[in-house]
């Protein structure tokens, strides 16, 4: 897809955010983001094309009609530009805990990208064209940006671009919310525990985005968790 820097620059952050805030696994999140792209042209176009002022799509999400009005009171009350990234985040985060709350539930039932990004579109953006394919293709370009920032380590996080990489070494949690803990190295998977905010761990070994994990440091494996959430120390 020609033109789309700014949205490979942008979508992994925003990836991680939504992860981290809701829960979600890498795919689910990028079908938010694939959404996103499509509705704002890869976060170029905050103003639908063609309409007047206070008419048409604002935003990310494009948010129109009562959504719209919606957006830029909470911008208002919030003293936020609408155009800024902060601002955007912070409404779209707002109407999935309250106005949308419905829309999380539903993608976290998705097993892939595909379903991920036509969940969302049904639960929350709820589009008069569904055009899918510019949504999903813009779902790939978000998980492409993600998986290529994992292979070198994001904000200074984890470096996981090689399957079954040996690390046996302190990291710190860097999730806001705090990060979960599997039985095994997936979502599908049972949790079993919760690592704190900046929670020091040992990681036995890193393969395909997943670090095997080691609480205590007494050489056994405790569960699996997201490598992108976890910096060494």
């Amino acid at each position: 897809m020609a033109d789309d820097g700014l949205f490979r620059e942008k979508a992994p952050g925003i990836m991680r955010q939504l992860m981290a805030d809701f829960e979600l696994s890498d795919f689910q999140a990028g079908g938010i983001l694939g959404n996103l792209g499509h509705e704002c042209g890869g976060f170029k176009y905050l103003h639908e094309l063609g309409q007047p002022e206070n008419r048409g799509g604002y935003g990310w999400a494009q948010w129109t009609g009562p959504r719209r009005v919606a957006f830029k009171n909470w911008c208002s009350e919030q003293s936020l530009h609408w155009e800024t990234d902060e601002a955007n985040y912070g409404f779209l985060k707002y109407e999935l805990e309250t106005t949308e709350r419905t829309a999380i539930p539903a993608l976290s039932k998705t097993h892939t990208l595909e379903d991920a990004v036509m969940a969302f579109e049904r639960n929350y953006e709820r589009a008069g064209v569904k055009n899918y394919e510019s949504r999903i293709r813009w779902g790939r370009i978000a998980m492409n940006a993600f998986q290529e920032e994992a292979s070198v380590g994001p904000s200074g996080g984890i470096t996981d671009g090689t399957a079954g990489t040996t690390v046996f070494k302190q990291y710190k949690v860097i999730a806001r919310n705090g990060l979960a803990l599997y039985e095994e190295a997936g979502t599908q998977y049972n949790r079993v525990g919760m690592l704190s905010p900046g929670k020091i761990v040992y990681v036995m070994s890193i393969n395909d985005g997943w670090a095997s994990v080691d609480v205590e440091g007494d050489g056994y494996i405790d569960g699996f968790a997201s490598a992108s959430y976890l910096q060494s120390v």
